[in-house]
């Protein structure tokens, strides 16, 4: 079993479990193993201690699962298996992109989450609805695509920095306001 490490070194623990019988007839279990949750839980690879040192670098420092199991002298897939069910109790968002896929991952694996658009995506979805509409703005009042005079092609940014909220009664979508 793998622990965490100790002065930068990997740690082994070899823990000698011993199976017990019940001599009982009656006895619906019959054997059963020793079991410490504290340490690790039953079938474990990593022990819980090394499941929180590797969670740790994960979160905070985005640290590659590979590069974790190098210092723990094993191989990214034992990490993977210990700790993918240890965040799924502990999960109270999961942040993706806006693919239907993601969402529905997130709904079926991790159920008390919240699912949550990253800022990127938000931003970048927000820039193509304004895109969008000053296309459409532009066909409808020009009756052609975007060129290099046309003042909505000009300024795009116009649209993304001001709100209606924030139009004087002068500013219309065909002539942006003086930048002097």
């Amino acid at each position: 079993m793998i622990d965490a490490p100790c002065f930068a070194r990997p740690v082994k623990i070899v823990w000698r479990k011993r199976t017990w019988r019940c001599v009982e007839p009656a006895c619906p279990v019959g054997t059963f193993t020793e079991q410490n949750h504290t340490v690790a839980e039953p079938r474990a690879l990593l022990t819980v201690r090394a499941c929180w040192w590797v969670i740790r670098p994960l979160r905070r420092e985005h640290a590659s699962v590979r590069g974790i199991a190098r210092q723990l002298g094993t191989t990214w897939n034992t990490v993977w298996t210990s700790i993918r069910p240890l965040p799924k109790a502990m999960a109270k968002e999961a942040t993706s992109d806006p693919f239907r896929g993601y969402k529905n991952a997130t709904d079926d694996k991790l159920e008390d989450a919240t699912a949550v658009l990253d800022a990127f995506h938000v931003v970048m979805l927000g820039s193509a609805a304004v895109d969008e509409v000053r296309r459409r703005v532009q066909q409808q009042i020009r009756g052609h695509r975007g060129r290099k005079g046309d003042l909505l092609y000009g300024h795009p940014h116009h649209l993304a920095l001001r709100g209606r909220e924030n139009h004087r009664p002068t500013t219309s979508a065909t002539r942006p306001r003086d930048r002097r």
